[in-house]
């Protein structure tokens, strides 16, 4: 089976090479040392999650959140960023677009629990929404069925009413058609 991918840009091949160490047996590892070829490597599939260094050169950090906001990545795959100790106001204006925040020098059993808690989180949010949504369809369905069913029952009664009374059943489905109407106008 497959390992599901962590991508990885920072300019500095010793963060990745940390990075790339503490989840390399869980994840297949994809490396990046600028925005631009991450871009590249972005639209493999099963990404998982994404540390970002918020100090990228050629291409800033804002500008690669834009274009995978804009690619829809950005809905579906956690970005953390990756700043020095002090963040500046820089910094500050990329924190809506990412889940969290990763100090350097980077501190393992910190890094993992965090990576480990969001893609718990993801995951619970995947699965949440695959259930509302088979439940919505569920319901949909069965309203549907029942509708059905109520136009069944009024039927078999209109043509009951026909045969024991020897009366028109048509009367029975004009009561049925005023009723939806005024059921519309409610």
């Amino acid at each position: 089976m497959e390992k599901s991918k962590i991508l990885i840009v920072d300019e500095y091949e010793i963060n990745r090479a940390i990075l790339s160490e503490l989840f390399c047996r869980e994840f297949d590892i994809l490396e990046a040392d600028s925005s631009s070829e991450a871009l590249q490597l972005i639209a493999q599939p099963d990404i998982r999650l994404i540390f970002l260094d918020a100090q990228m050169a050629n291409m800033g950090a804002q500008v690669f959140l834009n274009k995978i906001k804009e690619m829809g990545i950005l809905k579906k795959t956690p970005v953390l960023l990756l700043v020095n100790s002090s963040m500046d106001e820089k910094v500050q204006n990329l924190l809506e677009d990412v889940w969290d925040v990763i100090y350097k020098p980077f501190h393992p059993g910190i890094i993992r629990r965090r990576v480990s808690r969001i893609l718990e989180s993801v995951q619970l949010e995947n699965d949440t929404g695959a259930l509302v949504q088979s439940q919505l369809s569920h319901m949909i369905q069965w309203m549907k069925n029942r509708e059905l069913s109520d136009y069944m029952i009024i039927d078999v009664l209109s043509t009951v009413l026909e045969f024991r009374m020897h009366d028109s059943g048509g009367h029975v489905q004009r009561i049925r058609l005023l009723t939806c109407l005024l059921l519309q106008e409610i």
